[in-house]
C-alpha cells in the first residue's frame, strides 16, 4: 500500500480548477485534557526505554545486544514491530483519504503482502537467521565483495534519511493544522522522545514500544470507525452510501482488473506490483532483517513475519472502514472539507474528522491523535535503530579493521551505537524542519522510496541466492543501474504524469466535483513518447527496480566472466579466485522441486553440490581491498571476509 497515496492533493486545488476558498465552518482545536492524554501516550515509550536502560545497567551488554536484543525477543512483539515498520503516520493518514477520494481497490494490497510474506518466510528468513548477521549487507560482502556491501549500505542510509524527515514532518503538519499547535514544536517533541527511548533501550525498547504503539493504534482505529459509523446511522448506512457513491469499486466494470500499468490501484498493481515491492522490503531492508535476527530460532522469525501479515489485515480493513465512514459523513453533509478549504490537502482529513466528530469528548481526540502519531514514532525508531546497525557494522567497524589489528571493544561498540542513534535522531529533527521548504512533489516522491530503492537492492540479494555465476561486478552494476532506471521513471512520473482521477465529491453547492485528468496532456504539442512511460503508476516501481537490477546483474556477470576467461587464456589477468560457500545460496531444485527426478533437478543446481556445502568460485576484482583480521561477528563458520589465496 502506498505510503503517500494522497499527498498530491495539496496541489490539487491549483492544478484541477477546484475552487478552494476559506469556509465559514469553525475549525475545532484540542482541549487541555486532549493534550494531557497525548502527552501521557508520548511518555509511555520513555518509560519502556528507562526500564531497559536500568536492566542493561544491571547486566552490561554488548553492541550486538543493543542492536539485536541478545536474539531472545518475544516473536509476537517482533511481529508487531515489523508491522510498525510497515505502517507509519503517512500510511494511517493516507489510507482513509485514499478510500474517500479513490475508492476501495487499494485493499488488493493484502494479496501482495500475503505472497511476499510466504515467499520471504520460506526462502530467505531461515538463511538469514542461520547466518547470524547484524547488518543485512554483511551478506552481500560474503556473497559478492566488500565494495558491494558498502554500495548497498550507503544507498540504504541515504534513502531512509530522506524518508525519516518526511515520515515525521507530514503527520506533524497534519496534526498542527487541526490543533493549532506549531508543527515545528510537534516535530521537536516527537523527535526527541523517539531518539531518547531508542538510545536508552536499543532494539528491545524499539520492539516493545512498537508493540505497545500498534495496540494503541488498533484501539484508536476501532474507536474512530465505531463512533463515526454511529454518527451517520450505523454500518449499514455507511455501506449504502459507499455503494451509491461508487466507493466499493472492486469489480471489472470500474477498472479493478485493468491490465494497463498506468491505471491506479488495480488488482494487478496492488497484488503483483506492490507484492514485489514488499518482497524487496522484506528481503533487503535492514529494519526487517534486524527483526528476524532478534528472535532465537528461525521458526519464530518465520512465525513473526506471518503474524505480521495476519495483524495487517484487520488494520488495513479498519483504515478502509474509516475512509468509508468519512465518505458517509461528508456525503451526508453535502460538503467536502477539501473542496471548501477547511483543509488544504487530503491527508489532513482524518485528524480534521476526529476533531469535528469528537471535539466535545475531551480526552478522546487526544488519544486518537496519539494513536496516529504512534505509527509515525514506531517507523522512526525502527529506522534510527537500523541506521545505527548499518553505520556501525558496515562503515565504522571495517574502517577500524583497515587501520588496526585490534578489534573494537564491545563496550566501546555499544557506546558508538548509542551515539549513532542520537546523531541520526537529531538529524531527523533537523531535516524535518528543512522539509517545510520542500514542495509537495518532493514529499510525494518519498512515498515510492521502498520500490525505487529496495527494488534494485533486492535484485542483488535475489541474484546472490539463486544465480551462482553472478559476481561482484554484476551486483554493483545491477544496483546502480536499477537505481538509475527506477529513479528516472519515478521522478519523470512526478514531473510529467497527470494527477490521478478522483471519484465525485460534493462541492458544497449542491452538485459534485470530479477530476478526470487525461492520460495525455491537453496540449498535444507537449506530448512525447516517454511520457507514456512516466505515466506508469507507483505500484510497479518495485517490479521495475528488482527486474532491471537482475537483468543488468546477470548480463554484466556473464560478460565479465567471459572477459576474465579470455584474459586467463592469454595470461593477462591478475584477478584472484574468491570462494563462496554454497550455504549462502538457495537450491530451488532441492527445496522446491524435491520430488522431481534427479535428472530434472541437476540442471537447476548450476553445477553446485549444496548437500556437501561445496564452495563454488567466481572472479574477484583486484581493486577490492582485502580486509585482514576481520570476520563476521556471530557467523558459525568464522571465515575471513575475503578468501583470495589462489590466482586464476
Amino acid at each position: 500500500m502506498d505510503y503517500t497515496t494522497v499527498l498530491s492533493f495539496e496541489t490539487a486545488s491549483q492544478t484541477s480548477g477546484w475552487n478552494v476558498t476559506s469556509a465559514s465552518h469553525t475549525v475545532r482545536y484540542m482541549h487541555w485534557q486532549d493534550y494531557l492524554v497525548f502527552g501521557i501516550s508520548l511518555s509511555l515509550p520513555l518509560v519502556i526505554g528507562v526500564f531497559f536502560l536500568i536492566t542493561s545497567c544491571r547486566k552490561p551488554g554488548t553492541a550486538e545486544d543493543f542492536l539485536v536484543g541478545e536474539r531472545s525477543i518475544n516473536f509476537v512483539a517482533v511481529a508487531l514491530s515489523l508491522l510498525g515498520s510497515l505502517l507509519n503516520g503517512i500510511f494511517v493518514l493516507g489510507t482513509p483519504a485514499e478510500v474517500r477520494y479513490y475508492g476501495t481497490k487499494v485493499v488488493y494490497v493484502v494479496i501482495g503482502l500475503l505472497l511476499a510474506a510466504i515467499i520471504v518466510s520460506i526462502i530467505f528468513v531461515p538463511k538469514y537467521h542461520a547466518m547470524k548477521f547484524t547488518s543485512a549487507y554483511q551478506y552481500l560482502e560474503r556473497r559478492y565483495s566488500f565494495a558491494t556491501r558498502v554500495v548497498a549500505s550507503i544507498t540504504f542510509m541515504t534513502s531512509v534519511i530522506i524518508y525519516l524527515a518526511i515520515v515525521l514532518y507530514v503527520p506533524a503538519l497534519a496534526f498542527s493544522e487541526v490543533t493549532g499547535v506549531n508543527h515545528f514544536i510537534i516535530i521537536a517533541v516527537a523527535g526527541v522522545v523517539c531518539t531518547i527511548y531508542t538510545a536508552m533501550g536499543g532494539i528491545k525498547a524499539v520492539v516493545y514500544t512498537d508493540a505497545l504503539q500498534m495496540i494503541i493504534l488498533i484501539v484508536g482505529l476501532i474507536t474512530i470507525s465505531a463512533l463515526g459509523a454511529q454518527s451517520v446511522g450505523g454500518g449499514q448506512n455507511v455501506w449504502n452510501i459507499a455503494v451509491r457513491t461508487n466507493r466499493i469499486n472492486m469489480n471489472g466494470e470500474l477498472g479493478a482488473f485493468n491490465f494497463d500499468p498506468r491505471a491506479r490501484n488495480t488488482f494487478w498493481t496492488q497484488s503483483i506490483g506492490q507484492g514485489w515491492t514488499y518482497v524487496g522490503l522484506f528481503v533487503c531492508n535492514q529494519m526487517m532483517i534486524q527483526r528476524y535476527m532478534s528472535v532465537d530460532t528461525a521458526a519464530k522469525a518465520q512465525a513473526s513475519l506471518i503474524l505480521t501479515f495476519l495483524v495487517f489485515i484487520p488494520i488495513a480493513a479498519l483504515g478502509v472502514l474509516i475512509g468509508l465512514v468519512i465518505n458517509a459523513v461528508y456525503e451526508t453533509e453535502g460538503c467536502d472539507p477539501l473542496i471548501d478549504g477547511r483543509i488544504t490537502s487530503g491527508d489532513k482529513i482524518v485528524p480534521f474528522f476526529i476533531m469535528q466528530l469528537l471535539g466535545d469528548y475531551y480526552g478522546v481526540p487526544g488519544l486518537l491523535i496519539a494513536s496516529i502519531f504512534s505509527a509515525a514514532l514506531s517507523s522512526i525508531a525502527s529506522v534510527i535503530n537500523a541506521l545505527s546497525a548499518v553505520f556501525l557494522e558496515d562503515i565504522i567497524t571495517p574502517l577500524v579493521a583497515l587501520h588496526t589489528s585490534k578489534p573494537v571493544k564491545d563496550s566501546s561498540r555499544k557506546k558508538i551505537a548509542i551515539a549513532i542513534v542520537i546523531f541520526f535522531g537529531l538529524l531527523t529533527i533537523a531535516l524535518s524542519f528543512v522539509a517545510d521548504k520542500f514542495t509537495s512533489k518532493l514529499v510525494q516522491a518519498t512515498g515510492t522510496i521502498w520500490g525505487v530503492i529496495d527494488g534494485p537492492l533486492a535484485g542483488a540479494f535475489i541474484a546472490g541466492f539463486f544465480i551462482p555465476f553472478c559476481n561482484a561486478t554484476g551486483a554493483i552494476s545491477g544496483i546502480i543501474g536499477g537505481l538509475i532506471i527506477a529513479l528516472w521513471i519515478s521522478v519523470g512520473g512526478i514531473i510529467y504524469s497527470p494527477s490521478p482521477e478522483t471519484l465525485p465529491v460534493p462541492n458544497c453547492r449542491g452538485n459534485f466535483t470530479v477530476l478526470p485528468p487525461p492520460l495525455k496532456p491537453t496540449n498535444e504539442s507537449d506530448w512525447f513518447p516517454l511520457r507514456e512511460l512516466y505515466n506508469v503508476t507507483y505500484g510497479w516501481y518495485g517490479v521495475i527496480g528488482i527486474f532491471s537490477s537482475l537483468i543488468i546483474n546477470i548480463s554484466v556477470s556473464l560478460v565479465y566472466s567471459a572477459a576474465m576467461e579470455l584474459c586467463y587464456k592469454r595470461g593477462w589477468t591478475f584477478d584472484r579466485i574468491r570462494k563462496i560457500p554454497s550455504h549462502l545460496m538457495y537450491s530451488c531444485a532441492d527445496n522446491l522441486y524435491c520430488y522431481c527426478p534427479e535428472s530434472c533437478k541437476r540442471p537447476f543446481r548450476c553445477g553446485v553440490d549444496y548437500s556437501t556445502e561445496e564452495e563454488i568460485t567466481v572472479t574477484k576484482q583486484d581493486d577490492d581491498k582485502e580486509i585482514d583480521n576481520y570476520a563476521f561477528e556471530g557467523d558459525s563458520h568464522q571465515e575471513k571476509v575475503i578468501s583470495t589465496s589462489t590466482r586464476i
